[in-house]
């Protein structure tokens, strides 16, 4: 997990236009490789120029070969039909927005149309210091939505502001397997997966006037969950009491390779 980093004018995109699902992962080295790798899963995102890149690779290195196509752990990144966008200069899958909101937004008494709110959110917000906490082990159960210790404030996350609101599932509640202690003014930001394989990777965490605004990327990891990873991740952010809102910028495919 982590935050990000630089991709090269191969990987970078400027419109949608410029992302295609590719079936061409980097080729092999050596030609005694061949072919040694393998799609699934549809192809991963991708921008045309990387794409083309890789194939013209192919076809040098493994002449008349392609990546194999084999059997894939495939998990649907979307509850409806994925997309490939350009986000942020980079080609991911992402899924149609499923968050309801009000026609307009109002930031400083002004209002806003929906299309422009990621802009006037970001103009008035200035970036957090992105920390982990150490992952939960395998079984840590999610913490209980007590409306006391969660009122609906937050937004795509689990908040936990005191220790008190760490508590399982079981009746009567105890303490959840694997939590850390909170410290003195932190909360917890719980961020669950649907498999516990995925990376997280944050694109931006800030603090704004009314909120704490966290944008992140799912890692798809070509495998599935073996049960020794958690499907928590955990955000250690100082204790606040403004609403925390979290927005998946969607799935990132990377070539798969052969085990």
């Amino acid at each position: 997990m982590g935050t990000g980093g630089s991709i090269s004018d191969m990987d970078t995109c400027a419109t949608d236009a410029d992302c295609t699902s590719c079936l061409w992962a980097a080729a092999p080295a050596d030609k005694s490789e061949c072919p040694g790798f393998f799609s699934c899963c549809g192809g991963f995102s991708a921008t045309k120029k990387r794409c083309d890149s890789n194939r013209a690779a192919w076809d040098a290195t493994c002449p008349g070969q392609s990546p194999q196509d084999r059997p894939c752990p495939c998990i649907p990144p979307c509850e409806g039909t994925s997309a490939i966008s350009c986000v942020a200069g980079r080609c991911i899958f992402g899924c149609p927005m499923t968050v309801d909101a009000a026609p307009d937004a109002a930031f400083n008494d002004v209002a806003v149309p929906d299309a422009n709110v990621p802009d006037a959110i970001h103009a008035s917000c200035a970036p957090l210091p992105v920390e982990w906490a150490q992952e939960p082990a395998p079984g840590t159960c999610p913490p209980i939505p007590n409306p006391a210790c969660y009122p609906e404030i937050d937004t795509g996350v689990t908040v936990a502001r005191y220790n008190a609101c760490l508590v399982s599932w079981s009746v009567p509640p105890s303490k959840c397997t694997g939590w850390p202690t909170l410290g003195d003014g932190q909360e917890f930001v719980i961020l669950e997966m649907d498999d516990c394989s995925y990376n997280v990777n944050i694109e931006s965490l800030e603090s704004c006037a009314d909120h704490i605004q966290i944008n992140y990327l799912i890692n798809y990891t070509c495998s599935t969950c073996d049960g020794k990873r958690s499907n928590l991740r955990v955000l250690v952010l100082p204790r606040d009491s403004r609403p925390v809102v979290a927005v998946s910028q969607g799935t990132f495919f990377g070539p798969c390779f052969s085990p």
